[in-house]
């Protein structure tokens, strides 16, 4: 009977032992789940913040676009206005210039 008490008290402390163990194993899991997740978010932070930057840079391209869109047209009426004021000078020098 001694003998039965002193073998269940081993396997009891062994089973303490045991599940101090995994105790500890299950605190550092946390820690590193913490930390893992504090990471997470910072890294969702940085992706927030350069898709706003991407959306900005986007606005600004597409507002560029447009104004060098409206040159291009401006130049472009603005050349045919030079050939048409350079043509008409043109015949006017050829009408006048006598034969």
């Amino acid at each position: 009977n001694d003998e039965l008490r002193v073998q269940h008290q081993v396997l009891i402390e062994e089973q303490d032992r045991g599940l101090e163990a995994l105790s500890g194993a299950l605190s550092r899991q946390r820690e590193i789940g913490l930390a893992i997740g504090d990471e997470v978010e910072y890294h969702n932070e940085i992706i927030d913040d350069l898709g706003n930057r991407v959306d900005r840079t986007n606005e600004k391209l597409i507002k560029t676009t447009r104004s060098v869109r409206k040159v291009q047209m401006k130049a472009s009426d603005t050349g045919m206005c030079c050939v048409v004021v350079l043509l008409l000078i043109a015949i006017i020098v050829v009408s006048v210039v006598p034969k």
